[in-house]
């Protein structure tokens, strides 16, 4: 005998799925339709309805869907290790389905939080865990100093490009500047940074000498005990 009711069709439910995080990337969250969805997934509203009773637990389901997994690349090089990671943070913010999602729900986040809650815990996290690895790989060698915050640093790394991409575009975050944020954040935390050379001056003396170069004979005669010689005085004063 028959059972009632057609078995449940797995490929209806990732046509539905995908139509989701399709809307919601297109539109948000407050822009996202049930008939919206069911329209782009090519399935009846019945059939929506029967999986997902409302639009918060298909958004919620198919935001439980977006895994990231990848682990972070070992080059040798702590320094490309990172700017590695960084490009593959700035690509992902414009290439993927996932990285136009975040802005949508980052402007809804006051309203939705918990749908928020959801992607950092899938996206966000797997991605600043990555950057973290890598720090705590360099500690542990000791390139980089032993007590760091590498909450911290990740966010350093991060917020330059994020704050580019979002008032400028994609395209202003070049190669080159993911190697300048790596560069720069590297600088500070080094264990072993380079030392000024012996005969580097102060910059208020290299100021002070382009300003006046005689200055420079008359330190050279106080360092080596030679008393200067007395100034003019005008006689008539």
């Amino acid at each position: 005998m028959r059972p009632p009711g057609r078995p449940r069709d797995a490929r209806a439910d990732g046509a539905i799925i995908e139509a989701t995080l399709q809307t919601l990337a297109t539109t948000g969250f407050t822009g996202l339709s049930m008939e919206a969805v069911a329209a782009r997934a090519k399935v009846g509203k019945a059939t929506l309805y029967r999986r997902w009773s409302t639009k918060d637990t298909l958004v919620a389901d198919a935001l439980a869907t977006l895994v990231e997994t990848a682990e972070p690349v070992d080059t040798g090089s702590l320094r490309d290790d990172l700017v590695a990671w960084l490009n593959t943070v700035r690509r992902h913010t414009f290439q993927t389905l996932s990285g136009r999602i975040m802005p949508r729900l980052l402007a809804e986040k006051d309203s939705h939080p918990e749908l928020f809650e959801t992607y950092r815990h899938q996206v966000i996290e797997p991605f600043r865990q990555q950057a973290q690895k890598v720090l705590l790989r360099g500690m542990a060698s000791g390139e980089l100093l032993p007590d760091l915050d590498v909450d911290l640093i990740t966010d350093m790394l991060v917020g330059p490009v994020s704050y580019r991409q979002s008032i400028s575009g994609p395209n202003e975050v070049s190669g080159t500047r993911i190697s300048q944020v790596v560069d720069i954040v590297l600088e500070g935390i080094l264990a072993h940074r380079a030392e000024p050379a012996d005969d580097a001056r102060p910059a208020a003396e290299v100021v002070r000498v382009a300003a006046d170069p005689g200055a420079t004979d008359l330190g050279e005669k106080v360092a080596a005990g030679e008393a200067p010689e007395p100034l003019a005085v005008d006689d008539a004063g």
